[in-house]
C-alpha cells in the first residue's frame, strides 16, 4: 500500500498523552500566575492575617479603645463587655457569642474558619479570619472567591477548553482518515465501480477499505458478467425472433392460399384461426425485437374497453388453442363485472394469452382448463388453472423471472421462460398484480391476474 499505518489504539494513546501534557502545562501556568501575583503583592500568603494578629496582639490588649482601623487586614471582629453585651464590630452578635463560648483559638480542617479571643481589662475582642491566600485588592477580595478557588475555577475552565480543542483536532483527524471509507461506500452505493481506493494509514480502517476493494472488484466482475449475459439474452431473443419470421411467413402464406380455396365452413373457421394468430405472432415478434433492441418497456395506452367483448375475444382464442390437445374448457364469468374497463386491450390481451398458452402447454391431452372472470370490490380478476403437474417450490419463487424455465416436467423444448415474465410486466404496468399458485381444484398450476377498477365511465 505504500502508506505507514498506525492502529486506532495508537491514535487513542496519542489523544490521552496530548490531554495529559496540556493539562500539566495548564497546571504549571496557573501555578506560575499564582506565584507572580504573590511576588507583586496582589495576593498575600495564607498565614498573613494570622501573623498580623500575632503582631497586633499586645496593641489590641492595651489600646484604650478598639477601632476598625486597628484590626489586622483580612480579619473580622466584635467587641463585647464583661456582661457579653455587644459594643462594636462587624461580626454578628450571635456568631460572636458562639465563638466566645468556646473561649479558645480554633480553626477548621480547611482553615477557612479560624477564630481568636483577646481578653482586655473590661472587654473581650472576638476575631474571625481564614488561613487562605487573599487578594490585596478590596474589589477582588469582595468580588471573587479566594485566590486558590479562583485559580482552580480558572484551571477547570481552561481544561474544558483544552478538552474541546484537542478532541476537535483528533475528531477532524479521524474524519479525514474515515473520508476514504465514506468515499468508497458512496461510490459503491452509486454503482460507480471504476474508482481507486485511497488508504487512510489507520490499520483498522484500511482493513475495511481492503474488504471494500475486494467487494468492488467482485461487484464489477459480477456486473460485467450480468451485462454480458443480458447481451447474450438480447442476441438470443433477436435471433429467435428472426428465425421465427421464416416459418411464420410460410404459415401466413399458406393460410392465405387456403382461405381462397374451396373449403368446408369448419375448415374455413380453423384457417381463420391460423391466419389471425399468425398476424398476432408477427406483432408480438415486432414488439419483442423492439424491447430487445431498446431495453425500454412498452408503455400502456389505456382506453375504455367493453368488458364482455374483451372476455369474448379471449374465449374465442382459447377455443382455438385447446383444439390440438382436445382440452375441455370450464368457463365461469361473474354477472357483476364492470361494463367497461380502462386498459390497453392489446397489451392485456397479450398477457392473458401468454398465461393461457402456458396452461394449454402444461395440460395433458383431453384434460380440463379452468377460466374464471370475477369482480371483487375494487378489482376484477382473471384466473386460469391447468391440469398439469403444478409449480414446484422453486417455480413458485422464480416463475415470474425472465428466462426461468423451471423443471423438465413443466417445460417443453419450445419454452423460453418469457410468457409469465411478459404477462407480469404488462399487468404491473396496469397497476395490477399477478399471483401464481397450485390449484386446490386440479393440483395443476394456477395464475390469477388482478386489475384495479379505475372508475366507471
Amino acid at each position: 500500500m505504500g502508506v505507514k499505518r498506525i492502529r486506532l489504539r495508537t491514535v487513542f494513546i496519542q489523544y490521552l498523552l496530548s490531554l495529559g501534557a496540556c493539562t500539566l502545562l495548564l497546571a504549571f501556568l496557573c501555578l506560575g500566575v499564582f506565584t507572580l501575583l504573590m511576588q507583586y503583592g496582589m495576593i498575600v500568603p495564607a498565614n498573613h492575617t494570622e501573623q498580623s494578629i500575632a503582631k497586633s496582639w499586645d496593641v489590641l490588649q492595651r489600646a484604650p479603645q478598639i477601632t476598625e482601623e486597628m484590626i489586622p487586614w483580612g480579619a473580622e471582629y466584635a467587641v463585647l463587655d464583661q456582661q457579653k453585651n455587644y459594643i462594636s464590630g462587624n461580626i454578628p452578635k450571635e456568631r460572636a457569642l458562639d465563638i466566645l463560648q468556646k473561649n479558645q483559638s480554633s480553626c477548621n480542617l480547611m482553615g477557612t474558619n479560624c477564630s481568636d479571643v483577646i481578653e482586655r481589662e473590661h472587654e473581650v475582642i472576638v476575631l474571625q479570619y481564614a488561613i487562605v491566600p487573599q487578594f490585596t485588592s478590596n474589589f477582588l477580595h469582595n468580588t471573587l472567591p479566594n485566590p486558590q478557588l479562583t485559580l482552580l475555577l480558572f484551571f477547570v475552565v481552561l481544561m474544558l477548553l483544552e478538552v474541546i480543542l484537542i478532541s476537535g483536532f483528533f475528531a477532524r483527524r479521524l474524519s479525514q482518515k474515515m473520508a476514504s471509507l465514506q468515499e468508497a461506500a458512496h461510490h459503491i452505493e452509486a454503482k460507480n465501480l471504476d474508482f481507486t481506493v485511497v488508504y487512510s494509514g489507520v490499520s483498522e480502517i484500511d482493513e475495511v477499505l481492503s474488504s471494500l476493494e475486494q467487494l468492488r472488484e467482485e461487484l464489477k466482475k459480477s456486473l460485467e458478467q450480468q451485462w454480458n449475459l443480458e447481451q447474450m439474452k438480447k442476441e438470443q431473443i433477436s435471433a429467435l425472433a428472426h428465425d421465427i419470421k421464416t416459418p411464420l411467413t410460410i404459415i401466413q402464406g399458406n393460410a392465405d392460399l387456403l382461405i381462397d380455396s374451396d373449403l368446408a365452413e369448419n375448415q374455413q373457421e380453423y384457417i381463420g384461426y391460423i391466419s389471425k394468430n399468425a398476424d398476432q405472432i408477427e406483432q408480438y415478434m415486432a414488439t419483442l425485437i423492439e424491447i430487445s433492441n431498446t431495453r425500454k418497456q412498452i408503455s400502456p395506452r389505456s382506453k375504455w374497453v367493453a368488458t364482455d367483448a374483451f372476455i369474448q375475444q379471449i374465449r374465442m382464442q382459447l377455443d382455438a388453442l385447446v383444439v390440438p390437445k382436445r382440452l375441455q374448457i370450464e368457463f365461469h364469468q361473474d354477472n357483476n363485472l364492470p361494463p367497461e374497463v380502462l386498459i390497453d386491450d392489446e397489451l392485456l390481451h397479450r398477457a392473458v394469452m401468454n398465461v393461457l398458452a402456458n396452461a394449454v402447454e402444461y395440460s395433458p391431452y383431453e384434460s380440463v382448463i379452468y377460466l374464471q372472470v370475477e369482480a371483487k370490490q375494487d378489482r376484477w380478476s382473471i384466473t386460469v388453472a391447468d391440469s398439469g403437474s403444478g409449480f414446484t417450490s422453486e417455480g413458485l419463487q422464480s416463475a415470474l423471472k425472465q428466462f426461468y424455465r423451471g423443471d423438465s416436467s413443466r417445460t417443453s423444448k419450445s419454452h423460453y421462460g418469457l410468457g409469465l415474465y411478459i404477462a407480469d410486466t404488462i399487468v404491473r404496468q396496469h397497476q395490477g398484480s399477478l399471483h401464481i399458485s397450485n390449484s386446490p381444484l386440479t393440483g395443476g398450476g394456477q395464475v390469477r391476474i388482478d386489475i384495479p377498477v379505475r372508475g366507471v365511465r
